[in-house]
């Protein structure tokens, strides 16, 4: 990436069971002084996987700006919930 340069970053997170405190950790890079925003509202919507699996697919996108030229590394984020029975 390029410095200044906006990158759209999305994470969608596949579930088939009720959840509750669902919480998603924030966006970590390897650029410290990157700018993170997120980018409009999550997205919820219906996926039937073709096996006949239902998820519910929660989208949230951000628009990056790295500040500094070079690879840019996204640190895995971290879901955390719990299952409604």
């Amino acid at each position: 990436v390029y410095p200044s340069m906006q990158l759209i970053y999305t994470i969608r997170l596949y579930r088939s069971v009720n959840l509750t405190q669902a919480t998603l950790s924030e966006v970590k890079l390897s650029d410290p002084d990157a700018i993170v925003e997120r980018f409009g509202k999550d997205n919820e919507y219906e996926y039937i996987h073709p096996n006949g699996t239902r998820f519910i697919v929660l989208e949230r996108k951000y628009a990056v700006f790295p500040q500094h030229a070079g690879e840019l590394i996204f640190a895995p984020t971290v879901f955390e919930g719990q299952v409604v029975k």
